[in-house]
């Protein structure tokens, strides 16, 4: 996943190392615009991703944080991230969709035909943009939010906190090198 990161305004992160995040000292923004702008550009690709490629990708983060020796765990372990771990699994995470969606995630694909004698087509649809101010006190909680609007295929834009607004950034830059190949296709973290 691409990502731009924020913090009081200034850009923090645009695909730096961990290092390079904290040394960047940016430009000030005047507005946001762009940023929505190129967001929304990446809707389109988005939706044409199956959910069950996110999914899977997801769930190849997961496991590869759980490795001890990841850089993650030494950055992010102390706060919580082994629940988040847990929480990825595929099996979780498709529980948790078809849940949401009526017992078929692939709603989110595409129409689907609903069950009995007056069956009617459903589809569930993006809401586009999804825009999240990040709490401070719990630095992971925001990466709930930001993958279930990715799972609900919505481009997302996080503020984070000033306070251990690096929480975030480490992991969306941790997600890049991850790359899942399965039935649903192929997805990277650079993507």
């Amino acid at each position: 996943m691409k990502a731009q990161l924020f913090a009081n305004g200034q850009l923090t992160c645009q695909g730096a190392a961990d290092a390079a995040i904290a040394a960047l000292r940016p430009e000030p923004l005047d507005t946001v615009d762009p940023v929505v702008k190129a967001l929304r550009g990446q809707a389109d690709w988005l939706r044409g991703v199956p959910v069950d490629a996110l999914i899977g990708w997801l769930d190849a983060v997961g496991r590869s944080w759980m490795d001890r020796r990841h850089p993650i765990q030494q950055q992010l372990g102390p706060m919580g991230l082994n629940f988040l771990l847990y929480w990825l699994k595929r099996e979780h995470l498709e529980r948790t969709v078809d849940l949401a969606m009526r017992g078929d995630r692939r709603l989110l694909d595409g129409f689907r035909s609903s069950q009995g004698r007056d069956a009617v087509w459903l589809k569930a649809q993006p809401r586009g943009l999804a825009v999240h101010w990040l709490a401070g006190n719990v630095p992971l909680l925001g990466l709930l939010s930001f993958v279930q609007g990715l799972l609900t295929k919505n481009v997302n834009l996080l503020k984070v906190s000033a306070q251990r607004s690096l929480a975030i950034p480490l992991a969306l830059e941790a997600m890049r090198p991850v790359v899942y190949e399965g039935g649903a296709g192929k997805l990277t973290g650079e993507q």
